[in-house]
């Protein structure tokens, strides 16, 4: 009860139970629950020292991520997209409404106009900023191995898939997935992606 309580008030603590109860069912709840280890008495001091390090290590690394994943979201801020031209002002209006949606947005454009930073605003403007945007360029990879890529593929699939392999769309799964140079793709392809 303790954990969840702590973990209610602040997932950025890391909690490490110390107990007396040696049961498998007891650890495994206090780890689902969210405590970053479990220890049972009698311990070692030496033990649990490492412990303690290498949960002040993970907290301090969690915090470092969310700084940098905030330092880039600012990167991709309104602010930061030069908009001088009414046209591009209407882009970012568009932008600031489809990001918070979950629907999947076609980014035209010539080259070199803007359209991965434009996708990347969409992405650090959305509830889905916390994960990993997910970019693949299309024309950069040859038609027979984009399938793969995109989809994944099973172990013995094929003749070289030694290995289970995730696709781009499981990677993105809960984020963002970019497609660039979508018009690239074999048009097969792109009646499988629809």
């Amino acid at each position: 009860e303790v954990l969840e309580q702590i973990k209610q008030r602040s997932l950025a603590l890391s909690v490490i139970m110390l107990t007396a109860t040696k049961t498998v069912k007891t650890a495994v709840t206090a780890m689902k629950l969210g405590a970053s280890d479990y220890v049972t008495k009698p311990f070692d001091v030496d033990e649990l020292l490492l412990i303690v390090e290498r949960a002040v290590q993970s907290v301090a690394l969690a915090r470092e991520v969310e700084a940098l994943r905030s330092e880039v979201g600012m990167r991709y801020g309104f602010d930061n997209i030069i908009s001088g031209s009414t046209k591009m002002r209407e882009v970012l209006r568009s932008v600031a409404m489809v990001a918070p949606l979950k629907t999947t947005t076609l980014i035209t454009g010539e080259s070199g106009t803007g359209k991965e930073l434009i996708a990347k605003a969409i992405h650090y403007h959305s509830p889905r900023a916390a994960k990993l945007m997910v970019t693949i360029n299309c024309a950069a990879i040859p038609d027979h191995l984009l399938e793969s890529e995109l989809f994944g593929h099973e172990r013995g699939a094929f003749t070289d898939a030694y290995a289970k392999k995730l696709g781009q769309f499981e990677l993105a799964d809960q984020s963002t997935l970019f497609l660039d140079e979508i018009g690239e793709m074999n048009p097969n392809t792109q009646a499988k992606i629809l």
